[in-house]
């Protein structure tokens, strides 16, 4: 878990978890909201989540799940950095002295299950293997580790194995991105969010005029748009089909008694209809 101190300087350069914003694979940020954060233009003080609360509250649970399966020792060194770019840095949740190698801890919920399924066969997902990765680049560790606990039950671990061509990319990527940070260079927008962000004000005495992409691009949402609303009709159809057969029942099971849906009511009372 992050001191106070170690979330402070965040703020003055990038920590591990920041390079996969910076490469593209971040469900939950994107390049151009971490530059805003980066450079002060937004304020990053959080209040912290009841995912996160948890996150941190079992990580101490984890870590000694691992170390005795293991039998190994886990120190909690303070926040390391690059050798040669004192603005790259990681937070270690744990470092194993007698084999050199980092651990990481993830605490994810049920919906995640599949993610890290699929991962003892592909290996580590992407957004968390750049994570593991820089933090070996940082340490010179010989490997990393990762400790997974999902759904408050369920216990993984990983390990990534140093690769010398994907630490590279990861280094240049925040070489490349601190560059744009301190000389106000702003990364393009990716998505709706950002353009809300980017542009926060209106004039009302301004106009854009069209161009051919424009107006391509008006045409296409267009069709986009009419094919989502009859998409979404069918998506109506399938769940009225699918409700109606479940009835007053909180599960939809298939023939070896695995969860396909749950139809369940939330803390104020109303049913949620859930695809696993």
């Amino acid at each position: 878990m992050l001191t106070d101190e170690q979330r402070e300087k965040r703020k003055n350069g990038l920590g591990a978890s920041d390079t996969s914003i910076i490469m593209g694979y971040s469900t939950y940020k994107t390049p151009y909201q971490l530059y805003c954060e980066k450079t002060g233009a937004i304020d990053t003080e959080d209040e912290e989540t009841e995912l996160q609360y948890w996150g941190n509250a079992l990580e101490s649970a984890v870590v000694k799940r691992f170390s005795d399966d293991n039998n190994v020792v886990v120190t909690f060194p303070d926040t390391l950095y690059h050798p040669d770019y004192d603005y790259i840095f990681a937070n270690l949740d744990g470092w194993i002295a007698s084999e050199n190698s980092v651990l990481e801890i993830k605490c994810v919920n049920s919906f995640q299950r599949k993610q890290w399924d699929l991962a003892t066969k592909d290996g580590i997902p992407l957004n968390y293997l750049i994570q593991v990765a820089k933090q070996c680049v940082i340490t010179n560790a010989s490997r990393g580790h990762v400790a997974v606990l999902i759904g408050g039950m369920e216990y993984k671990e990983f390990v990534y194995e140093r690769d010398a061509a994907l630490e590279e990319l990861i280094i240049q990527a925040d070489i490349d991105f601190w560059h744009c940070v301190k000389n106000g260079i702003e990364p393009d927008p990716i998505n709706t969010s950002d353009c809300r962000m980017k542009f926060n004000e209106s004039n009302p005495d301004k106009f854009a005029q069209t161009t051919f992409k424009t107006a391509n691009a008006l045409t296409k949402l267009t069709e986009t748009k009419q094919e989502i609303k009859r998409l979404n009709e069918i998506e109506e159809e399938y769940k009225v089909h699918l409700m109606s057969h479940m009835g007053n029942a909180e599960y939809l099971v298939g023939e070896e008694g695995e969860i396909l849906v749950t139809w369940k009511a939330n803390k104020k009372g109303t049913r949620v209809f859930n695809i696993k």
